[in-house]
């Protein structure tokens, strides 16, 4: 007997000793049964040490398994005062309304009806007429506005108008040819600001800086005439006359300095302020003669007016009463090209004008 047949015998032998158990006769052809975690059972985990994202919510319209925040009370509500922000010193949220009053010195730069020789202008006649010296008037402005709270700024509407007249006497050529001519001059502005400012604290302690941005709307109209003796002109033209208009629109900014006040709540102050409109000229020249009765022609064209003002000044806010606040100082003023022709198709650009203004400013600041 060879080794091969003795391990068969030995493993039939094994075979038959083994107990019996009843099972199940599968028809062959059916497919195996699909093993089906118990209820409360993990799945089997394929890729263990791997991340597996939640799959909750099974759809977009249900909504999402464990918590969900939801925020919280904010410490200090939007909109209403927060002594950090609004602090004592500093002028307090609500409305706000400044009058202001300046003891103005105008001046007009008046090259008005001044072309070229020959003229380069469709213009029948030239007329050239100079400004009288303009006698010194108040110029008021009044403010209207509301400061937020929480140092989320504040919203202004200014008006500001001037008027200002002057007569003397001129013996220039071309405005009175046949000797000595009177002058009456007039200077008219009307100014609307509206702003949105803001106060900043960035400078330190002693220091308080405001600074606004907007749109200015501004209407200035100066005029002139030249008056002769009907005796002088003889049968030639015996009155002549200028006037230029401007309108404008465009955006205004500014920024404002405090020097923190004293113990008697004096202290300093400085505005820096500046606009640059986009408008119209429009210019018209007149003669009245004895012979032809009155000619006249007008000119306009559009024009950019760049306003550049500024203010140094002391601010006095008395201790018992901290909503006034009372400004005393001096301001400056010029407004470039308001008299400007700059179109060269049909006139030169020579006939220009520009206006100056200069004063003594005295302010009232109402905080209620």
């Amino acid at each position: 007997m060879n080794r091969s047949m003795l391990l068969a015998i030995v493993s039939l032998v094994c075979f038959a000793l083994l107990p019996r158990t009843a099972t199940a006769q599968i028809p062959i052809g059916t497919p195996a049964p699909q093993m089906m975690p118990q209820a409360g059972a993990a799945e089997p985990d394929p890729l263990p040490g791997f991340p597996r994202p939640a799959d909750q919510p099974a759809s977009l319209f249900q909504p999402a398994a464990g918590p969900v925040y939801e925020g919280g009370a904010a410490d200090h509500p939007y909109f209403e005062i927060d002594p950090r922000l609004d602090r004592a010193d500093l002028p307090q949220p609500g409305w706000l309304f400044d009058v202001e009053a300046s003891v103005m010195g105008s001046h007009v730069f008046n090259h008005v009806g001044q072309f070229a020789t020959p003229l380069t202008a469709p213009v029948p006649f030239e007329v050239s007429v100079p400004m009288a010296r303009l006698d010194w008037t108040i110029s008021p402005r009044v403010e209207l506005g509301y400061r937020l709270p929480s140092g989320f700024g504040e919203f202004d509407v200014a008006y500001r108008f001037l008027q200002a007249g002057g007569s003397g006497t001129t013996d220039d050529p071309i405005a009175a040819p046949g000797g000595t001519a009177t002058l009456n001059s007039h200077l008219h502005i009307d100014l609307v600001d509206l702003d949105y400012g803001s106060r900043e604290t960035s400078l330190g302690p002693n220091w308080d800086m405001k600074w606004r941005i907007g749109l200015r709307s501004a209407d200035a109209l100066f005029d002139s005439r030249a008056d002769e003796t009907l005796a002088l002109a003889g049968s030639g033209a015996y009155k002549r006359s200028i006037s230029n208009n401007f309108w404008g629109i465009g955006p205004h900014a500014g920024l404002e300095l405090r020097r923190q006040r004293n113990d008697w709540g004096l202290g300093l102050i400085g505005r820096l302020d500046g606009a640059l409109l986009f408008g119209k000229v429009s210019q018209t020249f007149t003669e009245v003669s004895a012979s032809a009765g009155t000619s006249r022609y007008d000119l306009s064209n559009p024009e950019q007016v760049p306003i550049l003002g500024g203010f140094l000044g002391i601010d006095w806010r008395p201790a018992w009463y901290p909503g006034l606040d009372l400004q005393l100082g001096y301001m400056g003023e010029y407004w470039w090209n308001v008299g400007r022709l700059s179109d060269p198709d049909f006139y030169n650009g020579q006939t220009a004008g520009e206006i100056g203004l200069n004063g003594a400013v005295f302010r009232l600041e109402y905080n209620y």
